[in-house]
Order: structure tokens, then C-alpha cells, then sequence
């Protein structure tokens, strides 16, 4: 399986400004891929001097 299959439709990455939440994988405790979480968060909002990477 190519990585373009599994990222399907690259548009879905793309950030809009109205966008309030994103995707991330939060680690839910220590251990393996078991703790792992996929999940929506809020949009981080830079403050003044900062830059969103």
C-alpha cells in the first residue's frame, strides 16, 4: 500500500481560518500503540511574537 492511498485526499490537511479544532494523537498513558488516540483538539492560537508551525 502507497502512502498517497493512505493519506487519501491531501485538501483534508489544509487549515482554514474558521478551523476551531484539528487532528493529533494524543497519548493517553505509557505504554504502546494501545495508548495512543486519535482525536480532534482545539487549534492552538499563537500569541503575540509566536508563529503556528
Amino acid at each position: 500500500m502507497s502512502i498517497t492511498s493512505l493519506l487519501g485526499d491531501k485538501q483534508r490537511f489544509d487549515v482554514k481560518p474558521d478551523d476551531t479544532t484539528m487532528k493529533a494523537v494524543v497519548t493517553m498513558a505509557n505504554g504502546g500503540y494501545e495508548q495512543l488516540n486519535y482525536t480532534d483538539v482545539p487549534m492552538p492560537k499563537p500569541l503575540a511574537g509566536e508563529v503556528l508551525v
